[in-house]
């Protein structure tokens, strides 16, 4: 039978309408594809051989069916000519099945073996070689997968806490005359510069072992306000941030994994540091302190914790 006149009439909006949706949605994004070539990209050698990944079949005490995506997050005091020696070293874990992202801080004391320059602070590996050496470092001494980075400096860093308004921070009273324009203790909202003198105390406190723990909070403050904000807030999110750090990520890969991870409802965010306590411990060694550890142990235990999904209780 013959559709009628009022039939095509009342599909006609329609149909305009879902062309303009799509010419907006499509704008939109090559709008934020165009403003992703703004991002500093660097590439790095993604071979096995140079990234120090193990070439055998992936982790060998992993019993996860679906592989969470794992990338380094490094941060450091600011940019100069030459590569400076990292202040945050992080495993950030994007558990898709599990609906969480872990946060695994690695301590920088920690002495491991950096590829071509024997033992030695871990954190020195971005200062011989980069993000390449780090990564090869993080990958090499605890059998890691990991095969791209993002790195901030803090002055950035403030500008991308103060994008996302600010992070709500339990603030502890000896910690308070260290954070500038902070009176009192208890839950306090940071601003950019007030979350970067956090993430930096560490003469207060646990020293280094509690400053690992500022930094997981502040990050792990700011994944869940990306997680609330949802899809609709991604393009933002993109173009304003990611300009601020240097990646090893290329565009489509930041969108993949915007999408996906937003896609997954991610739900949790877990903590942990590395080594553990009870597997490591403070030694000078020819005048130079180190944190030293049993680094077979340290390996089951973080990939228990990325990969197998083990609980873990945030030490700091």
């Amino acid at each position: 039978m013959a559709e009628s006149n009022e039939g095509k009439n009342y599909k006609k909006p329609l149909l305009i309408f879902a062309v303009l949706m799509g010419l907006i949605i499509a704008s939109l994004g090559f709008y934020t594809y165009s403003q992703l070539n703004k991002i500093d990209h660097v590439a790095i050698d993604q071979s096995d051989e140079a990234l120090g990944i193990n070439t055998d079949p992936q982790q060998e005490t992993s019993t996860a069916d679906v592989p969470p995506l794992n990338f380094a997050i490094f941060g450091i005091d600011q940019w100069d000519n030459e590569n400076g020696r990292t202040d945050v070293i992080m495993v950030v874990s994007i558990d898709k099945k599990n609906k969480k992202v872990k946060l695994s801080s690695i301590m920088r004391d920690t002495y491991v073996n950096i590829p071509g320059h024997g033992m030695d602070k871990i954190n020195h590996a971005y200062a011989y070689g980069g993000p390449q050496l780090a990564i090869n470092t993080i990958n090499s001494n605890f059998n890691m997968d990991i095969k791209d980075f993002a790195t901030v400096d803090f002055t950035n860093m403030e500008k991308i806490v103060d994008h996302f308004g600010g992070v709500d921070i339990n603030v502890f009273p000896e910690e308070v005359s260290s954070i500038d324009g902070v009176k009192q203790a208890g839950l306090q909202h940071l601003n950019g510069k007030q979350a970067v003198d956090y993430m930096r105390l560490r003469n207060v406190g646990n020293g280094d072992y509690q400053r690992t723990g500022r930094q997981r909070d502040v990050l792990a403050e700011l994944i869940i306000k990306i997680q609330a904000a949802g899809p609709a807030a991604l393009p933002d999110t993109i173009t304003q941030t990611l300009p601020l750090v240097t990646t090893s990520l290329n565009n489509i890969d930041i969108l993949k994994i915007g999408m996906e991870s937003l896609a997954a409802n991610i739900q949790t965010v877990e903590k942990a540091r590395f080594p553990i306590d009870s597997t490591s411990e403070g030694k000078m060694i020819k005048g130079t302190y180190y944190l030293v550890a049993d680094l077979n142990a340290n390996t089951t235990a973080m990939h228990d914790f990325i990969y197998n999904d083990k609980k873990y209780a945030d030490p700091d």
